[in-house]
């Protein structure tokens, strides 16, 4: 009787759908690779919107899971809104003892997306001027930003995607966070991220994740 393969378990907070499906994605491509065929990968994702807390309140089990939470760092208008999250990766007395490890895009998860397919290093003002570099680098001819969050447009876009263009963002994920730390440019909470834009970190999750499963 064959070995059963092992399960590893990661649990996400995700802001919205587009990082949910992008997830889902990397585990079905981390699951179809036969050098991982003793193991597999599993993706929970019990709440989508931007709360730690009830993301937490929404896990049944108590388990070894790996748990993070992804968000953009979005526009400066929004800072107390991300600090606010930030203050939510740590349980309060009376919560699940949960602690997320954050990952964070600036300015949001459009910069990632395209890190698999360009080196992307020009700052942005909003999220819709990303629009064009997607276009440009995806072949596609989106009139906004909505039009590729819809799921079939995003699920296109992810289909002929590959592990090594995973990796790729990865390594330009990480010159871009070199570049700042030359630059003096930190922040410092209970996470270390960068106001500047742009930068990143949901690269160091994904990276320990293609660890775990031998592609690092």
């Amino acid at each position: 009787m064959p070995n059963r393969p092992i399960t590893q378990k990661y649990t996400f907070g995700v802001e919205g759908y587009t990082e949910k499906w992008y997830l889902e994605w990397m585990r079905d491509l981390i699951n179809s690779n036969t050098n991982c065929k003793n193991l597999r990968c599993e993706v929970a994702i019990p709440y989508i919107g931007r709360s730690p807390k009830k993301t937490r309140l929404r896990i049944t089990s108590l388990t070894n899971d790996k748990c993070y939470f992804l968000a953009d760092r979005e526009t400066p208008d929004k800072e107390q809104d991300f600090i606010r999250l930030v203050s939510e990766l740590r349980p309060r007395i009376g919560e699940p003892r949960i602690t997320f490890t954050l990952g964070y895009c600036n300015i949001s998860f459009e910069l990632w997306m395209l890190l698999h397919v360009t080196n992307f290093t020009a700052p942005v003002v909003r999220p819709e001027d990303y629009l064009r570099a997607i276009n440009n680098n995806f072949g596609t001819s989106f009139q906004n930003l909505d039009e590729f969050k819809e799921e079939r447009n995003f699920k296109n876009i992810l289909q002929p995607l590959t592990v090594q263009n995973i990796m790729c963002a990865v390594k330009r994920a990480e010159i871009i966070q070199k570049d700042n730390e030359e630059n003096g440019f930190r922040q410092n909470s209970f996470v270390r991220y960068y106001n500047e834009n742009p930068s990143l970190s949901i690269h160091e999750i994904v990276k320990s994740i293609m660890d775990d499963f031998g592609f690092v």
